[in-house]
């Protein structure tokens, strides 16, 4: 099991493919002939890359399970950052400052520094009134902020660097499934058709029937 919010996304380029060359070859060792990768929600596109990558170092993966997958768009972005000013006491004004002021180009180098700066102000406001010293207080928030920023950073980069095309069988399940078939076919480039199904049990059983080890799911 891979967490995304594990790796880096605060800065550099093409981000997805770098992350999932990282862990492709972390894991290569211990990882099987035709393995079965299933990512979910906004880990879609990067669960995509790590089949892409495991591809190119000689594991290419049997099928893709991919759950509820989440296109990231900067509207998205926008809801998420405006949410996390919520969530740390923020009012509204505040929240929309920072959707107003998210870089445009939503460059994760520069979207780091814009949040770190406008989340730590409102984190350290939350934990005033904790009864801590400055110090243990300082960390606290920066704790708070730093995992905040990681999520928004990792959502960034999934709108300015593409998942490269795989060609792996890939399964669709769970209620935005459907929706997913607007934009997903575009990233398993050369695959059959993806067709949503009703639960994660039903594309198991696809996926382990014996013709699905060849991929092929007539």
């Amino acid at each position: 099991m891979v967490d995304p919010l594990s790796l880096s996304w605060r800065s550099g380029t093409d981000l997805l493919a770098r992350n999932a060359r990282s862990v492709a070859e972390s894991i290569l060792d211990r990882v099987p002939a035709r393995p079965i990768l299933l990512g979910q929600c906004s880990g879609a596109n990067f669960t995509i890359s790590l089949a892409a990558a495991l591809s190119d170092a000689g594991r290419p993966p049997g099928a893709l399970l991919i759950v509820d997958p989440l296109q990231v768009t900067p509207e998205l972005l926008g809801e998420e950052a405006a949410a996390l000013v919520g969530r740390l006491g923020g009012d509204e004004e505040l929240a929309r400052a920072v959707v107003a002021g998210l870089p445009g180009d939503a460059s994760p180098s520069r979207l780091s520094a814009f949040l770190d700066e406008k989340f730590h102000t409102v984190a350290m406001q939350r934990v005033a009134g904790l009864d801590l010293d400055e110090e243990t207080a300082k960390t606290v928030a920066h704790d708070i902020v730093g995992r905040y920023v990681d999520w928004l950073c990792f959502l960034a980069a999934q709108i300015t660097t593409a998942a490269r095309p795989v060609t792996a069988p890939t399964y669709l399940v769970g209620p935005l499934a459907a929706e997913s078939l607007a934009w997903l076919p575009d990233i398993v480039a050369g695959a059959d058709a993806p067709d949503p199904l009703e639960d994660v049990s039903t594309a198991v059983a696809r996926i382990l029937e014996p013709t699905g080890a060849t991929g092929d799911r007539r």
